[in-house]
């Protein structure tokens, strides 16, 4: 399959509080037949304290994103991650760690 031709991005972000950003994103895109397509995806970044976050996104392709990551020292942190497509079946699961020197 062929990447899509983005054509137009068109973003929106905003910080509601200290501790909450959320963005959405309407793309516009050609993909390889010529078609004009659209792609919607909306998101939060929620920071709690000073060492962990949460984000989270949706699509309109029924897509549902979720990441949790936690400093457990200033070069050390550990991910959780999730991906569910409904309509495909699709349940993702991850866990990760990240070393910063």
């Amino acid at each position: 399959m062929k990447p899509l031709l983005k054509i137009l991005i068109y973003n929106i972000y905003s910080a509601v509080t200290r501790h909450l950003k959320v963005a959405s994103s309407l793309t516009f895109a050609k993909n390889e037949e010529g078609q004009i397509m659209s792609i919607w995806s909306a998101g939060y970044v929620y920071d709690f304290f000073s060492h962990m976050t949460v984000k989270g996104a949706v699509t309109q392709l029924s897509e549902v994103n979720v990441l949790v990551e936690e400093k457990l020292s200033d070069a050390i942190s550990v991910s959780l991650s999730g991906r569910v497509n409904y309509p495909q079946n699709e349940y993702k699961f991850g866990l990760g760690a990240s070393l910063t020197l």
